[in-house]
């Protein structure tokens, strides 16, 4: 339990880390105005799937769950930006 906290604490500042730089560099490449705010989602796949999926025992439905997930969340606006191990971050425009 205790060793979990600081593992978890380094995977949010690494994850963080990462959208700073995937951001610095979507304005690099002139993704847009670099004054344009943003707002992140982060999807947890094993939130979307379960364990024994997530593990490809169930490889069809694992697909179809996150494809699933990942429509929704077109339909509402959000663009897939990239991943982290377990991970999947999409980011929208702030209105």
């Amino acid at each position: 339990m205790r060793r979990s906290i600081p593992l978890a604490a380094i995977a949010a500042a690494l994850l963080a880390a990462w959208i700073s730089y995937a951001f610095a560099q979507d304005a690099k490449r002139g993704g847009g105005d670099a004054t344009r705010a943003w707002e992140y989602r982060i999807v947890v796949l094993t939130d979307v799937v379960n364990v024994q999926q997530a593990f490809g025992q169930e490889p069809g439905k694992t697909a179809a769950a996150i494809e699933s997930k990942f429509n929704e969340l077109g339909r509402d606006g959000w663009d897939y930006c990239g991943e982290w191990p377990g991970v999947a971050v999409f980011k929208r425009p702030k209105p």
